[in-house]
């Protein structure tokens, strides 16, 4: 039985492997037949039209006088109507004849909408309001002129048509047109201050101007023609004029003020680069009617008391001793954890002091202020937002672990043994402020010998623990160190030789989860 089914699975195989050749001669042999089957088809073809010629010239006739039968009477009826498929002001108007068009348009005029688009805004009106008389009947004729014109078989074409009547416009629309042109001549200033924007921004209307009558040219024939939009927004409808010599004062001005608000003020925080904005510059100055105050020497004048307050929003976020701070562990879980004596303290009075510094540089037109590294009076493991760096250690009490993270990825995971009830490992955001070998560690009236001792800045220590067979867990308390993270020698060495003083040690526990 078995012998059997090899040959037929050797069978199989032959047959498959043969295949394509197969196929292949198969292809060529009915690419050599093709010609004669072909020449022989076309024969047998001619010989089924000679004999059948008079039946198929009979059914060919039968068939085109049935067409023409059939269209006659279409012909008759849309002789004084609109063709199918005729779309007129965005209606199906095929049949209408010109009396039932015209009344069709007419009652739909009242309802017409124009949107008027200019830089100024948007404006929609309703097209009835400003025509006093109007009259469909020339466009409709014209319409049925071309329609007659038009050949009978392109009659079942899509076609789409917009009429506009004869109208007379009353003189509202003239009136509207200079309420919506009117410019502010009150005006000659070239900037102004732009709340959204917190700043100073060019008006270039003054020089930029509006070319009202040509825009007034395509106003009135688009309303003539009732179109739904008349867009006046094009660069076609402006052209470049001569500032005048009030006009260009104001232009220096503007140049003055965007050079300060432009001044780049530049901070380097570490991971992060400061730029001060034009807007966070344009909120020291001392204003007059909406404008920058100038004193004798036609510069600027600063408002000293907002300078702290700007120093304040910019470094406010870096200053993070004893803040609470919202931590991802490696695992992934979100802790919220503080600190009192690590993190990142900015010399706020010396910082005060370059920024009126830089901003009196900026008055003068200096733009090549250079780049700022604050003074610090405390400095954390990493500059920037994220003080605790990529090199750090996380120590999780749930788990019972100890994680070693270098360049943000864990380099060394471990078990390890915390506090024991009455004597609880701490939580909290701590620094490495001393690293020892060989060493007797002393506490609680005992001491024992460690090869590793690492200390953290609160006191606590974490050391290696030969002396245990076995880093037991501590779920409930009842075994475990005096405060200490305890850890096998060899990942105490591992860890020892991996970090400097200074890493920051996350200490975190069921408390501490958000």
């Amino acid at each position: 039985m078995k012998s059997f089914f090899l040959k037929v699975i050797n069978s199989i195989k032959e047959w498959i492997k043969a295949l394509p050749g197969r196929l292949g001669a198969f292809a060529l042999k009915q690419l050599k037949l093709f010609p004669g089957r072909f020449k022989k088809g076309m024969k047998a073809f001619g010989a089924f039209c000679f004999k059948y010629a008079a039946f198929i010239a009979i059914a060919l006739g039968a068939i085109l006088v049935t067409g023409l039968i059939l269209l006659i009477p279409l012909k008759i009826f849309y002789r004084d109507r609109l063709f199918l498929n005729t779309w007129v002001n965005s209606d199906y108007c095929a049949g209408y004849d010109r009396a039932g068009l015209i009344e069709r348009c007419s009652e739909k005029l009242p309802g017409t909408k124009i949107t008027i688009v200019l830089e100024g805004g948007i404006t929609e009106i309703k097209a009835i309001d400003y025509i006093s008389e109007f009259d469909y009947t020339g466009v409709v004729n014209s319409l049925f002129e071309i329609q007659d014109d038009t050949p009978f078989y392109r009659s079942f074409s899509k076609k789409r048509y917009h009429l506009a009547p004869d109208m007379l416009i009353k003189p509202e629309l003239n009136e509207l047109w200079e309420k919506l042109t009117k410019t502010n001549n009150e005006t000659d200033y070239s900037y102004y201050f732009s709340a959204q924007k917190g700043c100073y921004v060019f008006r270039d209307s003054l020089t930029h101007v509006f070319d009202k009558d040509k825009a007034y040219e395509r106003f009135l024939e688009a309303f003539m023609n009732l179109d739904e939009e008349i867009d006046l927004t094009g660069e076609e409808y402006f052209y470049d004029a001569e500032p005048s010599d009030k006009q260009a004062e104001r232009i220096a001005e503007f140049e003055k003020i965007d050079r300060f608000q432009n001044a780049g003020i530049t901070y380097d925080m570490g991971d992060e680069r400061i730029v001060i904005s034009p807007k966070q510059m344009c909120s020291v100055l001392k204003l007059d009617k909406g404008y920058p105050m100038v004193n004798e020497m036609g510069s600027f004048v600063i408002d000293e008391e907002k300078i702290s307050e700007l120093a304040e929003s910019i470094f406010e976020p870096y200053n993070t001793i004893a803040k609470d701070r919202e931590f991802e562990t490696i695992s992934g879980k979100k802790i919220l954890t503080s600190s009192e004596d690590y993190g990142t303290e900015i010399n706020m009075t010396a910082e005060d002091n370059y920024l009126k510094y830089a901003l009196r540089r900026a008055v003068s037109g200096d733009d090549n202020i250079p780049e700022r590294v604050p003074v610090y009076n405390l400095t954390a493991n990493n500059r920037g937002l994220n003080d605790i760096g990529y090199d750090y250690i996380e120590v999780d009490k749930e788990a019972q672990k100890l994680y070693l993270v270098s360049g943000g990825e864990c380099i060394l995971e471990t078990d390890i043994t915390t506090g024991r009830e009455g004597y609880e490992t701490p939580s909290g955001l701590f620094s490495v402020s001393d690293m020892q070998r060989d060493r007797f560690l002393i506490q609680y009236n005992y001491s024992v010998y460690v090869e590793y001792e690492i200390k953290l800045s609160n006191g606590i220590y974490i050391t290696d623990a030969m002396w245990r067979d076995d880093l037991e867990e501590n779920d409930e308390g009842t075994v475990g160190s005096f405060g200490n993270i305890e850890l096998d020698t060899e990942s105490a060495k591992a860890v020892y030789e991996a970090i400097d003083e200074g890493v920051p040690v996350i200490v975190y526990g069921k408390n501490e989860m958000i």
